[in-house]
């Protein structure tokens, strides 16, 4: 009984002490920003985190879309460089309206990240008026990126579920040590 207890505790002790540090990518910054008004649609979308994005030699998880106010893609696929996925638009004639950035990252953890933003495009020299109009039309709930990085993963148990694993493998350690304590009458 007491070869099971201390095996029991060390291996307690083994799997805490190897877990990986846990951090989920966090949204800094983007160009265009969430929720602004632009007159010149940007040569390319760029999304800035707060660590560098997971690349696996020639596969890249991470992705970036940008879409029209008719759901068609305005921008070419998406590129890594460190803390930064950005993706060229596509040349094309831009119309005036609401454009919707879709993201789905992968921390350097192995997270996964998904969020979207909007932003409005307003051709120079058309009234503020239509702009207006479409920032009324009703949308879908949309994440904002300069909310808590909670907001981005999901439910609690989602986020910390690598966290109250590693506690409950501590506590059964722990009430293993002290039940072979008291067994053993220390």
């Amino acid at each position: 009984m007491k070869k099971f207890f201390s095996a029991l505790f060390v291996l307690g002790i083994v799997v805490l002490a190897a877990s990986p540090a846990s951090s989920h990518s966090v949204f800094v910054g983007s160009n265009p920003e969430p929720d602004s008004v632009i007159k010149q649609m940007p040569a390319e979308f760029r999304l800035q985190f707060n660590e560098d994005l997971l690349v696996i030699g020639e596969d890249d998880p991470n992705q970036l879309k940008v879409r029209d106010k008719n759901g068609a893609i305005v921008s070419a696929a998406s590129e890594v460089a460190g803390p930064f996925i950005f993706a060229k638009a596509l040349s094309q004639e831009f119309v005036s309206g609401k454009y919707d950035v879709d993201y789905r990252i992968v921390s350097g953890d192995g997270h996964v990240v998904e969020g979207s933003y909007s932003f409005d495009y307003q051709i120079e020299g058309e009234s503020a008026a239509t702009t207006a109009a479409v920032k009324q039309s009703p949308a879908p709930k949309e994440m904002d990126g300069s909310k808590s990085e909670h907001s981005e993963h999901g439910s609690f148990i989602h986020v910390h579920s690598d966290h109250i694993a590693m506690a409950v493998i501590a506590l059964i350690a722990i009430g293993s040590w002290f039940l072979y304590r008291k067994i053993n009458d220390y």
